[in-house]
């Protein structure tokens, strides 16, 4: 499974037109369904979208990214799309049966890497979360 710009470094708004063009993918809308120009802008439909099926918004999904980027918490052959699977998990809390067929994988790769995601996640807490 090959997965563009898995590797690159962007910016907080090229993350998060990468992570909407996966999201695409997992709520079955062709990411080639538009233009290349309309592919760069995150619409409200796009983010309504994605809030629905991972229960953040792009941008927050961009940021949890990046911060598991620069805190070195990105497990290992980790990409973005697992993060969103993680997600999807978290918010949807269906059956891995159901949750694989959504990512168009098996039950035992989706539990793998949402679960270890998950894990990653919370390791932010110490960084994310005010003691106050």
């Amino acid at each position: 499974m090959y997965f563009p710009f898995a590797f690159t470094i962007m910016n907080n708004q090229e993350i998060a037109t990468h992570l909407v063009y996966f999201g695409r993918k997992i709520f079955s809308r062709s990411p080639f369904q538009q233009t290349q120009a309309e592919s760069r802008n995150i619409t409200a439909g796009d983010e309504a979208q994605f809030m629905a099926h991972f229960g953040v918004t792009p941008y927050v999904c961009a940021y949890v990214w990046q911060a598991l980027w620069k805190k070195m918490l990105v497990p290992r052959h980790g990409i973005k799309p697992y993060l969103l699977w993680a997600l999807m998990f978290l918010k949807l809390y269906s059956t891995e049966i159901v949750l694989a067929g959504m990512a168009g994988t098996s039950p035992t790769t989706f539990k793998k890497w949402s679960i270890t995601f998950i894990d990653a996640i919370s390791q932010l807490k110490p960084f994310v979360v005010s003691s106050f």
